[in-house]
Formats: C-alpha cells, sequence, structure tokens
C-alpha cells in the first residue's frame, strides 16, 4: 500500500525474485506488448548507447521478447528487496516531469 493505493499483491518470494534491472542495447523506440510488466526505462550513459529498464515479472525465457524486437540484453540484475519496493513505488506514482 502506498498512500491507500494498492501497489502489488503477490507473495513476498514471487516479489523478491521477479523484479530486475535489465541493462539493453538497441531498444525499441516503443516497448509494445511485453511479457512482463516494464516499471521503467532510462537512457544509459557510458560509452555505449543503450537503456536500463526495471521489470517486473521477469522469467529467464522472457529473453525471447528481446530477440524478437532486434534488442540484445547485456546485464540482467537482481534487486534486493529494499530496491523493489523503491522502483515499485517510484513507478506507480505521478511523474512531476510529465505533467
Amino acid at each position: 500500500m502506498d498512500e491507500g493505493t494498492l501497489v502489488a499483491e503477490l507473495p513476498m518470494q514471487s516479489f523478491k525474485d521477479g523484479i530486475k534491472r535489465i541493462r539493453v542495447t538497441e531498444a525499441p523506440a516503443e516497448a509494445g506488448d511485453t511479457p512482463f510488466v516494464l516499471l521503467s526505462r532510462a537512457s544509459t550513459n557510458g560509452l555505449t548507447s543503450g537503456e536500463t529498464w526495471i521489470v517486473r515479472g521477469w522469467q529467464a525465457p522472457m529473453t525471447q521478447y528481446f530477440e524478437g524486437v532486434g534488442a540484445t540484453i547485456r546485464e540482467v540484475v537482481d534487486l534486493d528487496l529494499e530496491e523493489g519496493f523503491v522502483e515499485l513505488l517510484r513507478s506507480s506514482r505521478p511523474n512531476p516531469t510529465r505533467g
């Protein structure tokens, strides 16, 4: 719950295991119909172009989605419980820069 809004209702282990930070190169402009919940995506800063996606409900076979849209996964990082909560809350709140 966040300010009276139900943000997620799922078993704790599923929550803990399913939120990932994915580093992607050649990401599509629009995510389209994904097999996971896309919480956020942002351009990465550095020598290579790419994006960082935060996803919920991730399972290893979902890498096929990225292959199908011509993207490459560089890294899949497990978020700890605290990081997962922070990302879930961040994605559920309005973004003041978008209005």
